[in-house]
């Protein structure tokens, strides 16, 4: 029964580890984790929301709390399918980042994470423009980078080549 247990939990964290590598990780996160990854692995620095941030409501899954800081910023929101993130989005104030200005972020966060991204300035409702990059990560999912922070989506599909 021991060698079973054993067995189980060894495949586990093999599986884990496998769907690990296949992702970019943001500071410890990555698309395809589990809700259990999620919950274990939430930095001191962030306690678990309501889900009921107004600035910050992109859940699909209520059972997930977002993270916010402890002056009560909304700091990441994971969309669920199943058990796994489908897609992340994080705050500047996830990476520290709340006083940095959005090229120099989005430089930033470009080189850091190996995003091929082109970028542009997109006009906004109220008439005023701010930067806007989309692109993909090395491991293929894709990115979106605005003024607020950063979006990551597991990859829509994967090509075949000849």
């Amino acid at each position: 029964m021991r060698i079973v247990g054993l067995l189980l939990l060894l495949l586990g964290v093999v599986t884990s580890s496998a769907h690990a590598d296949e992702a970019t990780k943001f500071n410890g996160f990555h698309v395809n984790m589990t809700r259990q990854e999620i919950l274990a692995s939430k930095p001191a620095k962030y306690v678990g929301g309501n889900g009921k941030n107004p600035a910050f409501i992109l859940f699909r899954d209520p059972a997930i709390p977002d993270f916010m800081s402890k002056e009560g910023k909304g700091c990441a929101a994971f969309d669920m399918e199943g058990d796994k993130i489908a897609k992340m989005s994080l705050r500047k104030c996830f990476f520290g980042a709340e006083d940095m200005p959005p090229e120099q972020f989005a430089k930033s966060v470009m080189k850091a994470y190996g995003i091929n991204a082109s970028c542009k300035m997109r006009l906004m409702p109220d008439r005023s423009v701010e930067p806007f990059c989309s692109g993909t990560t090395d491991k293929g999912e894709v990115v979106e980078i605005d003024t607020a922070g950063i979006s990551i989506e597991r990859m829509r599909q994967k090509p075949r080549f000849n």
